[in-house]
């Protein structure tokens, strides 16, 4: 079994001065043609386009609301949303966007003409922008689209899914059209491509037994030595270690044993603590993960 570690982000949001809040439940009277406007009930208009088979904002959402956050010419530039307060802050008939359709929208945007529209209001650089989806209670999934090329064209664009965005950070919002959509399929596929890199970059089967089955005479070594200090003594032991990537044992632990014998099993134990798998690298020239390996060790005559 390898061991497989996600980056948290820690994204921090600093702002000069904030609007004055006043809770606000958006409806909108909506024409679902491209180019269309959404009219919110403070009266403020967003422009709309349709990316592939879905109508999205092409402005960042400036609706007031409980737990947003306005600076300087917020009607052209949007407001900023902790989370919880983005789930409720598009206008009836609207969502906040699932990774899903995130998706969706990163293919359609690699056409000229649809990145010039999505780009309307974008904030240069690294704007970063929330998703329905939620990692965890306290958290949630983003996404940040950086070295944007102002010019008006897709240039060198960069798409980056953050995780573990905590949810009282603050981001901006592009609503979609329509109901919203369960992301528990998306989240199963993103587990899996975790599962498959991880694995990707393990050390396999075969490398590991090469090097145990050179090991072992040593541990056949222990075992003749108890042998004689108590004759018939056989038995089995199941050691549990990890390989670190440079390739040394980092711990060991007996996870089972028939053999009676608990200063046997410890010495055993300690024996493979002392093993070196060597170095072992990924394709992308990375060091392997930490790997966790059982094996079970049977001694008799």
């Amino acid at each position: 079994m390898n061991i497989l570690k996600f980056g948290v982000a820690v994204l921090a949001f600093f702002f000069l001065t904030s609007c004055d809040q006043e809770e606000t439940k958006a409806e909108s009277v909506v024409d679902s043609t491209p180019n269309a406007q959404v009219v919110a009930n403070d009266a403020k208009t967003f422009k709309t386009f349709t990316f592939g088979d879905k109508v999205w904002m092409v402005e960042n959402l400036k609706v007031k609301a409980d737990g947003s956050r306005c600076k300087g010419d917020s009607n052209k530039f949007g407001c900023q949303y902790n989370w919880n307060s983005a789930m409720k802050a598009c206008p009836e008939g609207w969502h906040l966007p699932a990774m899903s359709e995130f998706q969706s929208l990163l293919t359609a945007l690699f056409d000229t003409t649809n990145f010039s529209a999505w780009q309307e209001s974008l904030l240069g650089r690294n704007t970063l922008f929330w998703s329905s989806v939620e990692q965890n209670a306290n958290s949630s999934f983003a996404v940040e689209i950086k070295n944007v090329n102002t010019s008006g064209g897709p240039g060198n664009k960069e798409i980056a899914v953050i995780p573990t965005v905590s949810k009282s950070s603050f981001a901006y919002v592009r609503c979609v059209q329509g109901a919203p959509v369960n992301d528990s399929l998306w989240l199963k596929q993103q587990e899996q491509k975790a599962l498959d890199a991880q694995n990707s970059c393990s050390r396999s089967a075969a490398d590991i037994m090469k090097v145990v089955r050179q090991k072992t005479p040593g541990l056949r070594q222990i075992y003749n030595k108890t042998l004689k200090k108590k004759k018939n003594f056989q038995g089995k032991v199941k050691i549990k270690f990890v390989i670190k990537p440079e390739g040394n044992v980092a711990e060991t632990s007996v996870e089972s044993s028939t053999t009676g014998n608990d200063a046997f099993d410890n010495e055993i134990s300690a024996a493979v603590k002392l093993w070196n798998f060597g170095k072992h690298k990924c394709n992308d020239g990375n060091l392997a993960n930490v790997t966790t390996v059982t094996i079970p060790f049977t001694f008799y005559e």
